[in-house]
């Protein structure tokens, strides 16, 4: 969509919009950052905070946990047409270890400023956004899953039967897996939705699921699945009830 965005708006040069999603709940700082003369891939808080080398055109670059498209969309239009003004804008955060060392330095967009760009009513990206845009190659799975409107809008192929069913549409997720008629869309460890064919059933569970994980069965009304580690985990459907200690259920 920035793609879009940007011939639409006649920019030609090279734009890179670099996203890190962090996985830590140590980091709470949300950081947007505009380089106006480099699109060279380079995380933006990191030991080195400026990057080693540099390539034509511009960036931005953003840390975050959860991102808005449509804001995202904003901060590259208000860049195209005044890149020399965000750049100005711009801040200088210095890091400093427990010793109080200099551990480095980088600029970043005040939230004040954000707010404001995101602020702007923009006729073209209200055009773009209500596009219905697919985000999995739908010959591969069951459920296709698209986004429009600043939501990500989970269908299930029913071949031969007219219209697909929607069977969630929601803002941000964290993770997707599915297998055959079955699927799983987390929000985060401790929250997901469980989606079949027709609807969908919001779990929540004491116990962490440890992500990313992948189905392994559905027998009996109960999704068999494990992690990246091998845990198994069993997902009562019906009573919305997570477990993975199996010999206490015995």
């Amino acid at each position: 969509m920035s793609e879009k965005l940007a011939k639409e708006l006649n920019y030609k040069d090279t734009l890179l919009i670099e996203v890190r999603k962090p996985h830590f709940k140590k980091t709470s700082n949300d950081y947007y950052r505009f380089d106006v003369n480099n699109s060279a891939y380079h995380l933006i808080c990191e030991p080195c905070y400026e990057a080693p080398y540099k390539a034509e055109g511009m960036s931005i670059r953003i840390q975050a946990k959860d991102i808005n498209v449509t804001d995202v969309l904003k901060i590259v239009e208000y860049a195209i047409l005044n890149k020399k003004k965000l750049d100005k804008l711009q801040k200088i955060q210095k890091d400093y270890n427990e010793k109080n060392e200099f551990l480095g330095q980088y600029r970043y967009i005040p939230k004040e400023e954000l707010a404001n760009i995101w602020k702007n009513q923009s006729s073209l990206i209200t055009s773009l956004i209500s596009e219905k845009i697919p985000l999995l190659p739908l010959e591969e799975n069951e459920f296709k899953l698209f986004w429009q409107n600043n939501n990500f809008i989970f269908e299930y192929k029913r071949l031969g039967k007219g219209d697909d069913n929607i069977v969630l549409s929601i803002p941000n997720y964290y993770y997707f897996t599915s297998k055959n008629w079955n699927g799983l869309v987390f929000l985060n460890p401790n929250n997901f939705y469980y989606l079949n064919s027709y609807k969908n059933e919001y779990v929540e569970t004491e116990l962490s699921v440890r992500l990313p994980v992948f189905i392994e069965a559905d027998i009996d009304r109960k999704l068999m699945f494990y992690d990246f580690m091998g845990k198994l985990y069993m997902l009562f459907i019906d009573k919305k009830k997570v477990i993975s200690d199996f010999e206490s259920c015995l």
